[in-house]
């Protein structure tokens, strides 16, 4: 029935008068009108989530209290009939045939129905259901007015949602759906006028208009959807996330200070340094941050102008660098945004230091061999007394402030080191490398260490790669003085930032600690990155990988897919103190998870070797570069991946796929071979890249011929392991 053509009667006008209302006073109203036009005992409205789920948006004189959790809508249900049906549908509970009658209905004693859908052009907002504990005779006009009613539904649904979509572009961004500028100052203005605390983070892509130059600005504008995406996943849910032109960003921290917010644009340019997969390619920006105070500064303009030469100044310093903006002198001995910068500004901050030196504490957490569910080792964990500076981030930054670091990492090593722990267990330990290179540091270190009676003992210091950005010659010279006296070195948070994987062979750790974002990640190309780099660095030097962060098993899985060697998480235990660690020596096993069937391989999913595949292939890019694959059988080579191979053809020398059932040729740039059915490699799932330095690989073997969802795999950088089996591949050409 067109719309137009509708007489709205007097129930019906009170619909119309909520057209300004939201959607769920709509379908309130609407349900109330259809139940008292149709003489119903009860109604319910329906609103459609997606192609097979509904949810209960209102309802009107229910017997019962009805759930808000999502309903699925099975192809035989009355649900499913009625959303195609351009009709109001009768439905007679015991002598229904066409569909199953709805177990709402049924289950509140209902024996008839009357229902019809909510549409406007296109869009299906979901049904509208009148019910009636006795049979009823329906009439023409019980159609007609349910009809009636289920439209101006739909007019007025679409009218709200119009009105909320104009309401949220005033101050919202059309492509990346965050905060606009408009949106920004506004936000800012309200905070600042009510004396919130928190800081602002002004952000500018590094490496954005190389994209754009490259890929296109339809790349671009996905590229910075992305961004917007990972800034918003990366913050708490009370702050904001703003684009103020082009490719700059803001991030809006309330209760946070200068430091803190510091790191929180650590963790917010690691996140935005994770490759972003694009068509044919992956991608990578990074970002210069500038961190700016909200009390520090008269008004909003002035914030911003001084989180921008922040940010110019990050920027200068190098890509992928966060900075603090300077204070107006008159500002400078008034701006307290925590006990810790009120620590800081007064002398009142050394007696608080003192006092935490003196009333350290130290726990460990138990580090586990993920193949036999040993544990072999523990890290130990420094804590600052109850208080403001409980917090060991805290603590250790305010140190640095009164110049009593070193002191506090002596004093938490002696501690770390004379816990009484068994000396089977390998002792990790992290110390801030401003103290590590300090004069005189390592001497004093080395003197508690041998204090301890250290016999049997193995240490491991843990150093995180961005330190190395700042000092790198001392730092450097302070790791070689750690193997020197016999310790190992660790890196700690690699995945973290781009260039972690990068310092894997200038700091070349005996043991690599994987970063707590890493495992949480959803960005599998990211993962796929890291796997391939830690599998080059082991190909040349052997080392154990320990996965931080790992809460459940599904953690676990993701650990042992990235290379996990070693896995530490409250899934193992918490931090305890020395006491505590004995009895898990003895207490039963986890079950190890499960590994490859064939030595030396690695159990992994088919979404992440996918994703690992695509990795590489993303790295061929030059004409010198020969890309080899196998798909099993022609049924994997679908049009998606034809069209990826292609596209591969037309910029690399030689590009060759072989498999089962697939025709001998050369077809858009791409050769291709068949394989006979008991071919080694039909149940191979390889991709080999090649080039003049080198090559990279995945080799991965389909254990069970059942279940294409698991694979056994290695990726390796070896190549006269890859010239070996680019080799069987090439024979099939």
């Amino acid at each position: 029935m067109s719309v137009d053509a509708l007489q709205p009667t007097a129930s019906v006008r009170s619909l119309i008068n909520l057209a300004e209302s939201g959607a769920g006073e709509l379908w309130a109203e609407a349900t109330r009108v259809a139940c008292l036009a149709l003489g119903g005992d009860a109604a319910i409205g329906l609103k459609l989530l997606s192609d097979d789920r509904m949810q209960v948006a209102a309802s009107f004189c229910w017997p019962r209290p009805l759930s808000g959790q999502p309903i699925p809508i099975a192809p035989d249900s009355q649900a499913a009939f009625v959303l195609t049906q351009p009709a109001a549908v009768i439905t007679h509970v015991a002598h229904e045939r066409r569909f199953t009658p709805s177990k709402l209905t049924i289950d509140a004693g209902f024996v008839d129905s009357c229902s019809a859908r909510v549409q406007f052009g296109d869009t299906l907002y979901g049904l509208i259901g009148v019910q009636y504990g006795a049979p009823r005779r329906h009439i023409a006009a019980d159609l007609v007015h349910l009809e009636v009613v289920a439209s101006m539904l739909a007019l007025l649904l679409s009218h709200e949602e119009r009105l909320r979509r104009n309401a949220r572009l005033v101050d919202h961004d059309a492509l990346t759906g965050v905060l606009n500028r408009r949106g920004v100052f506004d936000a800012l203005e309200t905070g600042m006028s009510g004396r919130r605390t928190g800081c602002l983070l002004l952000l500018d892509l590094d490496g954005f208009k190389l994209v754009n130059d490259r890929h296109g600005h339809g790349v671009g504008d996905h590229v910075l959807q992305v961004v917007a995406e990972r800034l918003q996943a990366a913050v708490r849910p009370s702050d904001l996330i703003g684009r103020l032109s082009g490719d700059e960003f803001v991030a809006v921290l309330w209760s946070t200070d200068v430091p803190s917010a510091l790191e929180a644009a650590e963790r917010l340019i690691g996140h935005l340094e994770q490759i972003i997969t694009v068509p044919h390619a992956t991608v990578s920006v990074s970002a210069s941050v500038g961190v700016a105070p909200l009390d520090g500064y008269p008004n909003v303009l002035s914030l911003l102008h001084a989180a921008d030469v922040a940010m110019y100044s990050a920027k200068a310093a190098g890509r992928g660098t966060a900075k603090p903006a300077r204070l107006p002198k008159e500002r400078i001995d008034t701006v307290t945004t925590s006990p810790m910068a009120t620590a800081r500004a007064t002398s009142h901050g050394r007696h608080h230091v003192d006092h935490a030196v003196r009333s350290l504490g130290v726990v460990f957490q138990p580090i586990v061999d993920i193949a036999s569910g040993d544990v072999t080792g523990v890290e130990a964990l420094t804590r600052g007394p109850r208080g403001p500076l409980e917090n060991p981030a805290v603590l250790f930054r305010l140190a640095e402030t009164w110049g009593r670091l070193s002191e506090l990492e002596l004093e938490s090593k002696r501690q770390s080191f004379e816990a009484a722990l068994p000396r089977s267990l390998t002792l990790f330990v992290n110390i801030d490398p401003a103290a590590l290179t300090a004069p005189g540091f390592t001497e004093q270190l080395l003197d508690i260490w041998n204090s301890s009676d250290p016999a049997g003992r193995t240490l491991v210091i843990e150093l995180t790669e961005r330190h190395l950005r700042v000092q790198p010659g001392p730092l450097l010279h302070s790791v070689d003085w750690c193997r020197s006296v016999g310790w190992k070195v660790a890196l700690d948070d690699v995945g973290a930032r781009a260039e972690s994987l990068t310092a894997l062979s200038l700091v070349q750790p005996d043991i690599v600690k994987l970063d707590i974002s890493l495992i949480n990640t959803m960005n599998k190309a990211h993962v796929a990155a890291t796997a391939l780099a830690l599998a080059g660095y082991r190909d040349r030097r052997h080392i154990d990988v320990v996965a931080e962060g790992i809460e459940n098993e599904a953690n676990e899985t993701v650990a042992h897919e990235l290379g996990a060697t070693h896995v530490q998480g409250y899934l193992y235990g918490r931090p305890a103190h020395a006491d505590e660690i004995a009895p898990l020596l003895t207490r039963p096993r986890r079950t190890p998870i499960t590994v490859g069937a064939t030595a030396g391989l690695r159990r992994g999913r088919r979404s992440t070797l996918l994703a690992i595949s695509r990795h590489i292939e993303s790295l061929a890019g030059y004409a010198d570069t020969i890309v080899l694959a196998t798909i099993q059988s022609v049924e994997n080579y679908t049009a998606t991946t034809r069209s990826q191979y292609a596209a591969l053809g037309r910029r690399c020398g030689m590009v060759g796929v072989v498999g089962v059932g697939l025709p001998p040729g050369v077809l858009d740039d791409v050769h291709t071979g068949n394989l006979a059915s008991d071919d080694a490699l039909a149940r191979a799932w390889h991709v080999i890249l090649l080039h003049p330095e080198g090559g990279t690989a995945l080799l991965a073997y389909q254990s069970d011929p059942t279940d294409r969802s698991w694979y056994d795999y290695e990726l390796t950088t070896d190549r006269d392991r890859i010239d070996i089996v680019a080799r069987q591949i090439l024979a099939h050409l």
